[in-house]
């Protein structure tokens, strides 16, 4: 899902991850290796590995299973 960023005037990627895994796959088909902001359930930011291994394709990595979401702009 996508949705206007009046900060950056831009549009954000929203993934929303409700099975608590390792590793979360989005394929985001936005054509460019997007920065990344990862939260929780709890709506806090987390820390995690992010990889993308193509331009319409993020990997995240947790130590841990976590659900939550992440913003890709």
């Amino acid at each position: 899902r996508s949705w206007k960023d009046a900060a950056n005037v831009g549009t954000a990627y929203v993934h929303t991850q409700s099975a608590a895994l390792q590793t979360w796959i989005i394929n985001h088909n936005l054509g460019y290796r997007p920065s990344v902001e990862v939260f929780n359930s709890a709506s806090q930011e987390v820390d995690a590995d992010v990889q993308n291994p193509t331009v319409n394709q993020t990997l995240i990595l947790f130590t841990m299973p976590l659900s939550g979401f992440a913003r890709l702009t």
